[in-house]
């Protein structure tokens, strides 16, 4: 629906995250009590736009508006330390795991801004000061509910464990699993109350 012209002033960045993880975060916000607020109800799997956004990334890679070159697989070009500019006709393919990003915002985001041709400053990584706060707020402001976290954080640094609160999430949303799998969400609950955090390995996606 959009018209290329317009599609390639962009630079695009496709930012990913597990579904493991995103669709209870989708999920939660749809059900009581966030859904007073957000005024998502029904869920609707559809939404969650993972079929859209595969559709506009191969769209935009089989007419050339991104790659071949990939974004961080390019060992001369990362030892440069220069901020070198993407090229017309040979925009990187630019994708982020939001898994990553968490595990080391620093180290992706210096990545990101070489690839977009921008150059890195340690003040990105952080926003504690009123008035970007006050800039997050009125953004977010018509996804009421949705955004909580990132509007009253202040920083971004590596994370240190899986919340218990992400645990819970996702035991919400397997309240549709068989029974031997729902003992095993239990279990996993449990063990985290009891030790405070639980160490959980990254899942990839194939």
């Amino acid at each position: 629906m959009i018209p290329r012209e317009i599609l390639e002033r962009f630079h695009f960045t496709f930012l990913i995250r597990h579904p493991r993880y995103a669709i209870p975060s989708y999920y939660r916000c749809c059900i009581p009590p966030l859904v007073d607020r957000t005024g998502f109800n029904p869920f609707m799997p559809s939404e969650a736009g993972y079929d859209e956004l595969r559709k506009l990334f191969d769209y935009c890679k089989n007419t050339g508006m991104v790659g071949p070159k990939v974004a961080g697989q390019n060992p001369e070009a990362d030892r440069a330390d220069d901020v070198s500019s993407p090229t017309e006709g040979n925009i990187e393919i630019c994708v982020i795991d939001a898994d990553d990003l968490l595990d080391d915002p620093e180290g992706i985001l210096r990545k990101y801004c070489k690839s977009i041709g921008l150059e890195f400053r340690p003040a990105m990584l952080n926003w504690d000061n009123e008035e970007d706060h006050e800039f997050a707020r009125e953004a977010f402001e018509k996804w009421n509910g949705f955004h909580d976290d990132a509007i009253n954080s202040k920083d971004l640094k590596p994370r240190q464990h899986v919340s218990l609160i992400l645990l819970r999430q996702q035991c919400l949303f397997n309240k549709t699993l068989t029974t031997p799998r729902r003992r095993k969400c239990r279990k996993a609950r449990r063990r985290c109350t009891k030790n405070g955090r639980r160490s959980m390995g990254k899942t990839r996606p194939t």
